[in-house]
């Protein structure tokens, strides 16, 4: 995910490589579930996105 990797003036990273995730889609409370494909919804950046955010967060546990 990281790819070329170019440094700005200050040695800051030029491009960030933050992302914004939401779980959704999870159901009980078994934690493997967390390693499964599709669970952890990319939403930003927006070049990476996977899917919507689901809101409010109450729906993302039972979607």
């Amino acid at each position: 995910m990281i790819g070329e990797v170019k440094f700005g003036p200050l040695g800051e990273w030029e491009k960030s490589r933050i992302l914004y995730i939401q779980y959704q889609n999870i159901q009980g409370s078994d934690i493997n579930q967390f390693r499964q494909p599709g669970k952890a919804v990319i939403l930003y950046p927006p070049d990476l996105r996977s899917g919507e955010l689901i809101y409010p967060f109450a729906k993302a546990q039972t979607h």
